[in-house]
């Protein structure tokens, strides 16, 4: 421990001559707690904060973290695309995901007959799951994207060609508090898309 000492020169009191006085001063027991109690914090936030930052989720418990986590990586990696090319979305194989009829040649990861989308994805009936695919392809904003029966391609949700909306599953509930949110970017009809997995 470093002291610092401050001599200075004062006159005694009888007047005699100078006389030598030392002040010495230290760091306190008080200081390395304070100091050590701001470090601590800082530590504290910086676990608490930064991996919700630089997590791909919202909200929710660890469970319901998991199973979008999950439906999220099977629809980007083979169930609405190719295996060996991820995260770009069949625009077909999407329309069919999403309630359209099915096409001639069909060819995706999922099962077309089943009548749910929790068994799409291979989930239980008890969970509670909303999917959606977004994207901008008029310039205008990101909006819900759409498929064209007639024309077979991919519109945006406010187009007159819309038939069949890429949005399945329930209604998420208005506390957004209880949802957990997981998405991906993904290619979409040679344009960039995102793809939301909403679990609660």
């Amino acid at each position: 421990m470093r002291f610092w000492r401050d001599s200075r020169r004062t006159e005694r009191r009888d007047g005699s001559g100078p006389t030598t006085r030392r002040d010495a001063r230290a760091q306190t027991t008080i200081d390395f707690a304070i100091g050590a109690g701001v470090f601590l914090l800082a530590v504290a936030f910086v676990i608490a904060f930064i991996p919700s930052m630089l997590s791909p989720f919202a909200g929710g418990g660890q469970e319901d973290t998991v199973v979008a986590d999950r439906v999220a990586s099977n629809l980007v990696g083979g169930v609405l695309s190719a295996p060996e090319t991820p995260y770009r979305v069949d625009g077909e194989c999407a329309a069919v995901f999403f309630g359209a009829s099915v096409m001639g040649d069909f060819d995706c990861g999922f099962d077309p007959d089943a009548v749910t989308v929790n068994e799409r994805v291979g989930v239980s009936s008890r969970v509670n799951l909303h999917i959606t695919i977004d994207g901008d392809r008029s310039g205008d904003g990101i909006e819900r994207l759409c498929w064209d029966n007639a024309e077979r391609r991919v519109v945006e949700a406010d187009a007159s060609g819309c038939d069949v909306r890429f949005e399945a599953g329930q209604s998420p509930p208005t506390d957004t508090g209880s949802v957990v949110v997981a998405w991906r970017a993904v290619s979409l009809a040679g344009e960039t898309g995102q793809l939301e997995v909403r679990v609660w």
